[in-house]
C-alpha cells in the first residue's frame, strides 16, 4: 500500500507540479502530441476527402502545427482547471476548528498550525493553506495583528501575480497560432503566384491553361484556409483562457473572505500577549522607581554635605548661615 501511495503521489506531482497554479509544460505538450496523432488518425483520416479533412490535412504542414498548439493549449487549460477544482475544495473545509479554541491567541496558534500540517501534507500546493500556515506562524511568534493583516495583503498580491504569470505559455500559444496562419497565407500566395507564372510560360492551348490554373487555386486555398483555421481556434482558446482566469480571480477573492471571516476575526492579540505586556510594564515601572530612588539619594548626600560644619565651627555654606 505504501508503494501504491508513493506512486500516486509521484504521478500527482508530475501532473500538477509544485505550484498552486502552474502546470507541467512537458506533460501538457506530450499529451498534446499524442492527441494530435490520434486526432488525425481517428477523426481526420476517415473524412479526408471532405472539406473538413482537406482543411485539416491537405493544406501543408502549417495545419498540423496549428492543431498541435491547439491541443497543447487545451491540455494546459484542462490541467489548470483540475488544479483550480482541487483548490476550491479547500474553501469548503474547516482548517481552524473551534475544538482547538474559540479564539486564536499566541499560545494556541502553534496547535492550529500543527493541525493544518497533520491533516494537509501539501501546504505549498494550496494558496489558502499556505496563507493560514504563514499567518499562524507569525502570530505564534507574537507579531501584532496589524502585521498579520499586512502580510496577508502582501501574499494576496503575490498570489494574483502568480496566477497571471501562469498564463504566459498560453499567451504565447494564442499569439503563435495566428502567426502560423499568416505564414500559411504567405506560403499559399507564393505557391499560387508560382503556379500562375508556370501556367503563363507553359501554356500551349486553352485546355493546358485550365489544367495549369489548378495550381493557382490550390495555393489560394492554402492561403485562405490556414488563416481561417488559425483565427478560429485562437478565438476559441482565448475564450477558454478568459473564462478560466476569471474563475481563478474569483477563487482568490474567496480566499481573502475566508481569511477575514475564519482567521482574522478570531485572532486575539491582547489575550495572548497580556502576561508579557504586564511583565514589560512592571519592569519599566521598577526601572523608573530605581532611577528616582538613586536621584533622591544623590540629592540627600549633596544636602548633607553642604550643611556639615567646617574646621572653625562654621557651616560650609557660608558665614551668614
Amino acid at each position: 500500500m505504501s508503494r501504491i501511495a508513493a506512486h500516486h503521489r509521484f504521478w500527482t506531482r508530475l501532473a500538477f507540479s509544485s505550484s498552486p497554479t502552474e502546470v507541467n509544460n512537458l506533460l501538457s505538450s506530450g499529451l498534446a502530441l499524442l492527441a494530435t496523432v490520434g486526432f488525425y488518425l481517428l477523426v481526420v483520416e476517415p473524412f479526408r476527402r471532405t472539406y473538413f479533412g482537406q482543411l485539416l490535412a491537405e493544406r501543408g504542414w502549417v495545419q498540423y502545427a496549428i492543431m498541435f498548439l491547439t491541443f497543447w493549449a487545451l491540455f494546459t487549460l484542462l490541467l489548470k482547471r483540475l488544479k483550480l477544482q482541487r483548490q476550491q475544495m479547500t474553501l469548503r473545509q474547516d482548517f481552524l476548528p473551534t475544538d482547538l479554541g474559540e479564539r486564536i491567541t499566541a499560545e494556541n496558534a502553534p496547535r492550529f498550525r500543527d493541525f493544518i500540517k497533520n491533516h494537509c501534507q501539501e501546504q505549498e500546493n494550496s494558496f489558502l493553506l499556505y496563507r493560514l500556515e504563514q499567518a499562524l506562524h507569525f502570530f505564534g511568534n507574537r507579531h501584532p495583528l496589524q502585521y498579520i493583516r499586512h502580510h496577508l495583503n502582501f501574499q494576496a498580491e503575490a498570489d494574483a501575480n502568480a496566477v497571471e504569470g501562469s498564463y504566459a505559455m498560453l499567451k504565447v500559444i494564442v499569439w503563435a497560432i495566428p502567426i502560423l496562419g499568416f505564414i500559411g497565407t504567405v506560403l499559399g500566395i507564393g505557391m499560387a503566384v508560382a503556379g500562375f507564372s508556370d501556367a503563363i510560360n507553359d501554356v500551349q492551348a486553352l485546355a493546358e491553361l485550365k489544367r495549369s490554373l489548378g495550381k493557382v487555386t490550390v495555393g489560394l486555398g492554402i492561403a485562405f484556409d490556414t488563416t481561417f483555421l488559425a483565427l478560429l481556434v485562437s478565438l476559441f482558446i482565448m475564450f477558454l483562457c478568459s473564462s478560466l482566469q476569471k474563475a481563478e480571480e474569483e477563487f482568490l477573492a474567496g480566499i481573502e473572505r475566508y481569511c477575514s471571516d475564519h482567521l482574522l476575526s478570531r485572532m486575539d492579540e491582547f489575550q495572548g500577549h497580556s502576561s508579557k505586556a504586564q511583565d514589560d510594564l512592571l519592569r519599566s515601572v521598577q526601572k523608573i522607581l530605581s532611577n528616582q530612588e538613586a536621584q533622591i539619594a544623590r540629592l540627600e548626600r549633596a544636602v548633607v554635605g553642604r550643611t556639615t560644619p567646617g574646621e572653625h565651627g562654621q557651616p560650609r555654606n557660608g558665614p551668614g548661615a
